[in-house]
């Protein structure tokens, strides 16, 4: 579930996003080069590629899907 969302710009100009993904027990931050269209409180699936120290952030997962999923 998304926890957190903020958007920002690179200083050359690129706009990226990043999501706090939480469950309870723990966060992740999911970085994405897209504005992702989710919201806090949304359920997601994340697709990425896991990096450790990238873009300033200690661990993340860089996103190449995100999409908000159905709960049941």
């Amino acid at each position: 579930m998304v926890v957190e969302k903020s958007e920002g710009v690179f200083p050359n100009g690129r706009p990226y996003s990043t999501l706090s993904i939480g469950d309870g027990r723990g966060t992740i931050t999911v970085f994405s080069w897209d504005r992702p269209p989710v919201e806090v409180g949304d359920p997601v699936e994340v697709v990425g590629i896991f990096h450790i120290w990238r873009y300033n952030f200690r661990h993340i997962i860089e996103t190449q899907r995100i999409t908000r999923s159905v709960t049941r």
